[in-house]
């Protein structure tokens, strides 16, 4: 929006108002027995008249217009911005606590991921990216899920938060629940409109809640996030700290294709993640391909009209009076 507006136009109505100094009526005068004490008397000259007159109704008039507020909208600038909605899915079930090199935590080595992700310094990672532009936020699940932060810009507040999750321990909470979480994620953005919309999933397994909330798998949560124009991003840390073994290995790979097959169904990408390094360039593949630059435009600068408006108004006023009101003024 560029250009001259009023922010309150119906104040407009009132520049009628403006006419009142020109509305005239015969007053009678008072009889003096000698009037000619004042025959002496100087006479309001003719255009002083009409000049007083002149300047009451732009008195009138400006003020008028200084009520409807104008303002004046200087031409923003359009420039491009990578900006979307990522709601980051972290799995808090009891094996993502399982540690891995330097006994660090699957949960712990994701957090210092998404910490370099969106932008902030983190342990052990030198360099980081930045995603000031995004809406983020937060979802923690296990046996249930739970919005922690919704949609933010505030990443400081949302990471603060991240830092806190831990893993369940007790059995029945413990669970992972991928169906209710992606469910949940997908209702959190709604908010979103007009920009693309990620979901990074972080988890170490495939479901193994029997009857989710939602009523849905995994893989048909994954279709409906496909149909709702979603990516989803899967950082999978099965790997992470895994226990040699035939029946482990087995297990994992089996995750793993569930995992990947979520990705997949709505062309997202997924990331076996078996060291911190492997969490780090997962975060770094998705930094770069969800950049998605979008026009928009500067705010409109403005600058507001009504104090010169209302100054010049008093200006002409008081000069209206001061012409009516001085010697010259003619007795009726």
């Amino acid at each position: 929006m560029t250009g001259f507006h009023f922010l309150f136009p119906w104040f407009l109505l009132l520049l009628p108002i403006a006419w009142t100094p020109w509305l005239s009526w015969r007053r009678r005068g008072l009889a003096f027995p000698a009037a000619v004490l004042f025959q002496e008397t100087p006479h309001l000259p003719g255009w002083s008249k009409i000049l007083a007159k002149i300047l009451a109704t732009g008195a009138l008039a400006l003020m008028v217009l200084a009520l409807a507020r104008p303002i004046w909208f200087i031409a923003g600038e359009k420039i491009r911005l990578d900006s979307m909605a990522i709601q980051i899915v972290v799995d808090t079930s009891g094996s993502m606590g399982e540690a891995g090199e330097s006994g660090i935590s699957r949960l712990d080595a994701g957090v210092r991921a998404i910490h370099q992700f969106l932008g902030q310094p983190a342990p052990g990672m030198p360099f980081h990216y930045s995603r000031a532009n995004d809406l983020v936020g937060l979802i923690s699940f296990a046996a249930r899920p739970k919005v922690e932060v919704p949609l933010t810009f505030d990443h400081q507040a949302l990471l603060a938060k991240l830092r806190r999750l831990a893993p369940k321990q007790i059995p029945g909470e413990s669970e992972t629940n991928l169906p209710d979480a992606l469910i949940l994620a997908m209702d959190q953005c709604k908010s979103a409109q007009g920009i693309p919309k990620v979901l990074l999933l972080l988890t170490d397994g495939e479901n193994n809640v029997p009857n989710p909330v939602s009523g849905y798998t995994a893989l048909e949560a994954a279709s409906l996030a496909c149909a709702a124009g979603f990516r989803i991003h899967v950082v999978d840390a099965g790997a992470f700290g895994l226990q040699e073994g035939p029946i482990e290995h087995s297990r994992r790979e089996k995750a793993a294709r569930h995992l990947q097959s979520l990705a997949e169904r709505t062309q997202g990408l997924y990331f076996p993640a078996a060291s911190s390094e492997a969490f780090s360039q997962a975060f770094a593949k998705i930094h770069e391909k969800e950049k998605s630059p979008i026009d928009t435009a500067l705010f409109n600068p403005r600058v507001e009209l009504y104090q010169w408006l209302a100054g010049l108004s008093l200006v002409l006023l008081f000069s209206s009076v001061f012409l009516s009101g001085s010697p010259w003024r003619q007795l009726p």
